[in-house]
């Protein structure tokens, strides 16, 4: 601490005002060592990693399948890049339930096609012959 009024943050190296950290009664000044900005970024990353590893833990290759999440940029069904998909359907995980795999990274539409389709070869099959039946493709 550089005086009563300051104290500088643990992660961001800043000189703050007092008032930018949370309380905390076990610490000798009784101030948290890191400023609210630098906790609410922590928290936010630590909350992601949460749900993320809660929702897809169970899935065999979900380390695997991790490393390359937040790096992709298109989906991996359609194409389109997820920057560019309307109405939040941005990237979520394909998954085959029968056999606990994660499938791949792909746009919310993908998904809920796929499922509606019945997850399956069949069902995809049967739909692209349907629209070449109809559309005389």
């Amino acid at each position: 601490m550089c005086d009563r009024d300051t104290k500088v943050c643990y992660k961001c190296e800043r000189i703050l005002s007092v008032t930018e950290f949370h309380y905390n009664k076990n610490s000798k000044d009784g101030l948290q060592h890191r400023c609210k900005k630098c906790r609410a970024n922590l928290e936010r990353a630590a909350g992601r990693q949460r749900i993320r590893n809660k929702r897809y833990s169970f899935c065999k290759n979900y380390d695997k399948v991790m490393e390359r999440y937040d790096t992709t940029t298109n989906c991996e069904c359609c194409g389109k890049k997820f920057s560019n998909i309307k109405y939040n359907m941005v990237n979520t995980k394909c998954i085959d339930h029968q056999d606990d795999i994660i499938r791949g990274i792909i746009c919310g539409a993908c998904n809920l096609g796929i499922g509606h389709l019945g997850d399956n070869i069949i069902g995809v099959t049967n739909a692209v012959e349907y629209l070449r039946r109809e559309n005389g493709y």
